[in-house]
């Protein structure tokens, strides 16, 4: 019975974030009201029926895949190169910074790793679950991460524009 009071809580949160034009808002506000109940109410696992993970992995997959275009390829050739080397800066950047998570603050390496890796945060909790990092911890970095990046992009994108 609790599972679907959580799943409820979870459509319900989900519709107000995307009601209020929050940033990924149907799974910021699900998260949001699920995480509340669970401080207010309970501090226990819920355990999710073993099909749950695997669907949502799936359903992922189908919705990112969904997205790819074939205008894609073409753009590919002659960006390739940028793209390669962004994508290598950006992940020794990120092994770099969990290593010292891992040296320095006594986070085990999976969730060093997922919490400073770049990524939407529905793909990198299904990692973290198939990983077993603490998705805890891993959420609070990423949603830290959104919350920085939308409150200062308007004005680095103002700056830069000239």
């Amino acid at each position: 019975m609790e599972l679907v009071l959580v799943f409820v809580l979870g459509v319900c949160g989900g519709i107000l974030g995307i009601k209020l034009n929050l940033p990924a808002g149907g799974l910021i506000g699900a998260l949001l009201f699920v995480i509340t109940y669970r401080l207010i109410f309970f501090d226990r696992v819920i355990e999710m029926p073993s099909f749950v993970v695997p669907g949502v992995q799936i359903l992922i997959g189908i919705v990112i895949g969904l997205t790819f275009a074939t205008g894609v390829l073409s753009q590919l050739k002659t960006m390739i190169v940028p793209a390669v080397i962004s994508v290598l800066v950006l992940y020794l950047f990120t092994l770099g910074v969990a290593l010292l998570l891992t040296k320095f603050a006594g986070f085990n390496p999976v969730t060093a790793v997922l919490s400073m890796a770049p990524g939407g945060i529905a793909e990198i909790m299904t990692l973290s679950l198939s990983f077993g990092g603490n998705s805890a911890l891993i959420l609070l970095f990423h949603m830290l991460r959104i919350i920085v990046v939308i409150l200062s992009t308007p004005f680095i994108v103002r700056w830069i524009a000239g």
